[in-house]
């Protein structure tokens, strides 16, 4: 379990007499009695397999397969944080172990790769007929007026060079 003056959820320090972590928002009193900071919901049965594969591969830590089993689990149940707290925990148990240390790197670009396909999915709405039609106008007069207000204040300061005013 956690530290008592410390959020389970992100590890930043709890403020006394505040309900909820000033960090990520997690309400104290809606927490669960079984959770668990790397874990999370330790009653949750893909937390169970998660739980009963990380013991296999710490077992077993050289095999590949037990920790792309491991990895493809925390995908298919949406627990890709779950993979990188576990990973994170095991390497300040065993600093610079090389495993590890591949396999965090491995799921964040999961998570990048995720978080930019999500973004493609959502479509952009159209713009509507009539700012379609005028919007190389809009975008010429900007320019053209940029362009105006920089000279005129370049040539304002040009002259004050001159006359002194």
């Amino acid at each position: 379990m956690s530290e008592p003056g410390i959020c389970p959820k992100c590890g930043a320090k709890r403020i006394e007499g505040r309900p909820d972590c000033p960090k990520c928002g997690l309400i104290f009193s809606k927490l669960p009695s079984n959770f668990d900071p790397l874990w999370g919901d330790l009653d949750s049965p893909g937390t169970r397999i998660a739980r009963r594969l990380t013991e296999k591969m710490e077992n077993d830590w050289g095999n590949d397969e037990l920790h792309h089993n491991f990895v493809e689990h925390c995908t298919r149940i949406g627990r890709l944080d779950l993979g990188i707290r576990y990973y994170k925990s095991f390497e300040r148990k065993h600093p610079g172990d090389g495993t590890a240390q591949k396999k965090i790197k491995q799921l964040e670009k999961l998570v990048n790769f995720m978080y930019m396909e999500k973004l493609k999915a959502k479509k952009m709405p159209a713009l509507p007929p009539k700012l379609k039609k005028w919007l190389p106008y809009i975008l010429i007069l900007i320019s053209v007026g940029a362009t105006l207000w920089y000279t005129l204040t370049q040539l304002s300061s040009f002259s004050s060079k001159f006359t002194g005013v």
